[in-house]
């Protein structure tokens, strides 16, 4: 078993570095955040074929197993530990003290074992198997909602899954829709499916009438209503939070808006002027 050594590392459908001028990269996975866990499939020179078992995608026979995907190897470091006492980072970026230096960034999402609370630090497991530490504040648990106004205004990156930096070197950051719904539900040590797809097959089905803060609101095109491609969070008052391709940023909207129907109007597996709208309570922990 390997864990990410990176803050933040895309995983690729081919053996190709970061392309920073696409805002759409065909061969553009998911990404992978530091201390995350794969299992490695193949090496090939400096690449690693490897298994996102923490992302989750269904299977033609029904099952999930994780996202297959290259990656440069060296961002991985062999560690069987498993992580018994998650915490998660809850702020954009976190600084991760080790020797009595900032030695890393680390993202909304990240998960690392918590080792023991002191004052206004937690200190923690890092990938490699030494301890650093970090502030409190920066594993602050918030209400999703809160939460998913944290990533409003970060611009829409496909495949993204990662808190936006404009200071980060290796890898264009940020989130697609379904990446930022993945991380809001990580955080809450929930487990989602990585693409929109399937984060519905994952979801209890609810009607429009029975949507509660922090559900989901799936929409297909309207010339193929069997094809979920977009996910938002509902987060009350007819209101939602997407990060949409078209307006290129995460956003608040209305379903009123963006759909012409309000929750009040809208029934189930409705056909609205953007296309084809369903609905999913993830199962509680």
């Amino acid at each position: 078993m390997y864990r990410v050594n990176v803050q933040v590392v895309n995983l690729k459908s081919n053996q190709s570095c970061c392309n920073k001028k696409l805002k759409k990269d065909p061969y553009q996975e998911s990404q992978l955040l530091y201390n995350e866990v794969v299992k490695v499939v193949d090496l090939q020179g400096d690449w690693a074929l490897v298994e996102a078992v923490e992302q989750k995608k269904r299977q033609p026979t029904g099952e999930f197993k994780g996202y297959q995907g290259w990656l440069p190897k060296i961002g991985l470091v062999e560690n069987k530990n498993l992580i018994s006492n998650k915490v998660f980072i809850t702020s954009h970026w976190a600084e991760i003290h080790r020797n009595n230096r900032v030695s890393l960034m680390v993202s909304f999402g990240t998960s690392l074992e918590l080792k023991k609370k002191e004052g206004d630090k937690v200190h923690v497991l890092l990938a490699d198997d030494t301890e650093g530490w970090t502030s409190q504040m920066n594993v602050k648990c918030s209400s999703i909602i809160d939460d998913s106004e944290k990533f409003l205004g970060f611009p829409y990156l496909w495949g993204g899954r990662s808190a936006f930096s404009k200071s980060f070197q290796d890898c264009l950051t940020s989130v697609d829709c379904s990446g930022f719904t993945n991380l809001l539900y990580r955080v809450r040590g929930i487990n989602i499916p990585r693409n929109a797809n399937d984060q519905y097959a994952f979801c209890q089905k609810i009607t429009a009438k029975q949507l509660q803060p922090g559900d989901l609101v799936f929409s297909s095109p309207v010339k193929d209503p069997e094809k979920i491609d977009h996910v938002m969070l509902y987060i009350g008052g007819d209101k939602i939070i997407e990060a949409r391709m078209s307006s290129g940023d995460v956003s608040k909207d209305t379903l009123s808006n963006r759909f012409g129907k309000s929750v009040k109007e809208l029934n189930d597996q409705d056909a609205t002027s953007g296309g084809f709208l369903y609905y999913g309570a993830i199962p509680s922990i």
